[in-house]
């Protein structure tokens, strides 16, 4: 799932070393903004155009696809042998990933931009309305649903009985995975569309009030909060005791994860509103000046980097030794090492 499971830490000790090579590139009909998933040698991403595509991640020939009720602009989830995703349109659709047939179909209360995360046999995911909601895996049934003020368009993260999301109202909400009671509530000064990421007992996310937040997981403590040059809607990507996280003033930003102290920034000519992944040392991030950038996670020096005509916005899923991402405005991509 996006970030790689329900926690979002985006971080694989698999090495993935630049420079690398597009070893496929599939064009779908609208742009692809979405982020891939990937597992079982298929890759599985949705685009603008309602289509949603299953991919031989190896060769990129298109297994399957199936046409949604809408453009679809987040990652699906998958577990089992079920991946799900939403779409504009508000409907969640759960597909066999093998043959994509249609396992079973929920209409939410308005369109899902959110990515899905699964624990546990249930399904979290956020709508335009602002609801928070946990699906039984199985049946797409509504286990619990909790209300928020705005939207959610940020992936919520899970770990043992607690789900994290933010909202569109500013706030940071944790909430019992069993039944949605309220945990905690943690008030920015500014909307969240950063997806949180949890790192063992501390929850760190990005605000539109242009800081980063390490908050403790089990009291909604600040433990510290840095601000930045922008507005944050990239999420941290964490691996040990480093985060990296993209920020609309250009930059991406390495902090210390115990302190928030910045160790470096490197400076891209445009909007980072995708997220990281980190491979071994390496960071992989996209920008909106169409750029693809391997940054040492060492010192953020550019070690490769993939030029493209427009703006990249999807987060790269990385497994099989190859990048898998939605890049060059209509393409699904994959890179690995030269």
């Amino acid at each position: 799932m996006f970030g790689g499971g329900p926690q979002h830490g985006a971080f694989t000790e698999q090495s993935l070393k630049p420079p690398l090579r597009e070893l496929w590139s599939v064009r779908t009909g609208a742009p692809v903004v979405a982020s891939p998933v990937v597992a079982d040698h298929m890759v599985y991403i949705g685009s603008r155009d309602g289509v949603f595509y299953a991919l031989d991640s190896q060769e990129g020939h298109t297994r399957w696809t199936y046409k949604a009720g809408g453009s679809i602009e987040a990652a699906a989830a998958i577990a089992g042998d079920q991946v799900v995703f939403g779409d504009a349109s508000g409907g969640l659709w759960a597909l066999h990933c093998a043959t994509g047939r249609q396992q079973w179909q929920r209409r939410l209360s308005s369109a899902v931009r959110s990515a899905c995360a699964v624990q546990d046999d249930q399904l979290f995911v956020g709508d335009d309305a602002g609801t928070l909601w946990a699906i039984d895996w199985h049946s797409g049934e509504a286990n619990w649903q909790v209300s928020t003020g705005q939207e959610i368009v940020s992936a919520p993260a899970a770990t043992d009985d607690l789900v994290v999301a933010g909202s569109w109202d500013s706030g940071l909400y944790t909430v019992s995975s069993s039944d949605g009671e309220l945990h905690w509530r943690l008030d920015t000064d500014g909307p969240i569309s950063s997806s949180p990421t949890i790192a063992e007992s501390t929850v760190f996310c990005g605000s539109d009030d242009f800081s980063v937040y390490a908050v403790d997981l089990a009291s909604g403590r600040i433990q510290w909060q840095v601000e930045l040059g922008g507005m944050i809607r990239s999420s941290p990507a964490v691996a040990g005791d480093r985060l990296v996280v993209g920020c609309a003033d250009g930059n991406v930003y390495c902090l210390e994860t115990a302190s928030g102290k910045q160790l470096w920034q490197h400076r891209t000519g445009e909007e980072v509103l995708a997220s990281a992944v980190i491979t071994g040392d390496v960071v992989y991030i996209g920008s909106k000046d169409g750029v693809l950038y391997a940054l040492d996670l060492a010192n953020g020096q550019v070690q490769w980097e993939h030029r493209t005509v427009y703006g990249v916005y999807s987060t790269p899923a990385v497994a099989e030794a190859t990048l898998y991402i939605g890049i060059a405005h209509y393409y699904v991509s994959a890179f690995a090492p030269q």
